[in-house]
């Protein structure tokens, strides 16, 4: 059992303990927007992309010498124009992301905490910058029991909602075409871990850890669809409890559930977006010092910083964000990861490799899914400011 609980559980608590972030509170309202069947389809068709992307960015890692982070391998194997490319893309992105938290953060600690929601905003904001110095192993333990934490919460949440379970019927299973893709780019923001996978490896070369290419990959598939499952269990929870579901899934719950359930409602959000923001920070901070070359202390002061002088500057637009950075940042990062993954191949592997063949098939989809996401949402954002 013990085995288990360290060679399993633990890492594949880090990677879902990532996945299950801020994106899943904008999943109901998303729902209600498209219709049921059609956030269940973005769901799949999101989980199984991102299934994909982490094992494929797992496999470069585990294939390729030194140590690098998300442009360093694009560097590695797409060359200096890559390298800039997945560059912008990654910072703009995990800047971006860590925002989207902060916003966030506010909504769940009205939740719990009467006062001032500046300082909320940065009380959460500095608990979080301290534990991203945490040492991974006690970081794995933290993430495993703040994802038990949320799953038990979202089931009680569910077991308030389920006397109203009629309500998801009313949501309808398809609203209109112009909806079809609505619900694509927050699935995608929402079952994105492609910045846990660099710890999730580097936690099997750790002393008394079983270094097996099969733990590893048991691990990350279990990250991945464990969170797609949460969703859908929260998604429910939320439409039966909320006569009108709001973009942020909090707003729209006060005053129809008992002030008990409200608590863990919050507790919920600020432990998912917590764990989530430590990974993305450590990320980010490792990316700045492996791959920019700047001084540890350098780069973890611009991924302290970066998030709160953004807030600041006035980036409060929850959906817009998410929209945003799911459709186009993290859709652009999954063709970059389908680019470099195919390009290491060529290459003799540093390591036996953790993925054997994939279809063609499976490769051509998840690029198509990307591709569409991408463009759709850049067609969005300028129809939107050309009819301005």
């Amino acid at each position: 059992m013990l085995a288990w609980y360290k060679n399993f559980f633990l890492p594949a608590g880090l990677l879902a303990g990532t996945v299950i972030g801020a994106g899943m509170f904008a999943l109901p309202w998303l729902f209600q927007r498209a219709g049921f069947g059609v956030g269940m389809a973005a769901l799949a068709l999101g989980a199984g992309a991102y299934l994909f992307i982490h094992l494929a960015y797992a496999d470069l890692i585990v294939r390729s010498p030194g140590e690098h982070r998300f442009a360093g391998y694009a560097k590695l194997y797409l060359g200096r124009a890559g390298f800039w490319v997945a560059s912008v893309v990654a910072i703009f992105e995990m800047v971006s992301v860590l925002t989207i938290y902060l916003i966030i953060s506010v909504s769940f600690a009205n939740l719990l905490f009467p006062g001032d929601s500046l300082v909320k905003l940065l009380v959460f904001w500095a608990l979080a910058s301290l534990a991203m110095f945490l040492p991974l192993k006690r970081l794995a333990l933290t993430e495993f029991l703040l994802t038990g934490g949320k799953i038990a919460i979202i089931l009680g949440i569910l077991a308030f909602g389920i006397p109203n379970a009629s309500r998801i019927l009313d949501v309808g299973f398809f609203t209109e075409w112009q909806t079809v893709l609505l619900p694509l780019g927050p699935a995608l923001f929402a079952l994105s871990g492609r910045v846990a996978i660099p710890s999730v490896v580097a936690y099997f070369r750790e002393k008394g850890v079983v270094h097996s290419r099969k733990a590893l990959a048991s691990a990350i598939i279990a990250g991945t669809l464990i969170p797609a499952v949460v969703y859908i269990l929260f998604v429910i929870a939320i439409t039966s409890l909320s006569r009108s579901v709001s973009d942020d899934s909090v707003t729209g719950l006060i005053g129809n559930i008992p002030p008990l359930a409200l608590i863990g409602v919050g507790a919920l959000g600020l432990m998912s977006i917590w764990s989530a923001y430590v990974l993305v920070g450590v990320d980010t901070k490792n990316l700045l010092r492996y791959d920019f070359k700047f001084f540890p202390g350098v780069a973890a002061m611009i991924t302290i910083s970066a998030p709160v002088i953004l807030y600041l500057a006035g980036f409060h637009n929850f959906i817009g964000l998410v929209s945003f950075v799911g459709g186009i940042f993290l859709a652009i990062e999954g063709l970059l990861v389908i680019a470099m993954w195919w390009s290491a191949k060529r290459f003799t592997p540093h390591h036996p490799p953790l993925l054997g063949k994939i279809p063609l098939i499976a490769t051509a989809a998840a690029l198509l899914l990307f591709t569409v996401v991408a463009m759709n949402e850049i067609f969005q954002y300028a129809l939107v400011h050309w009819l301005r």
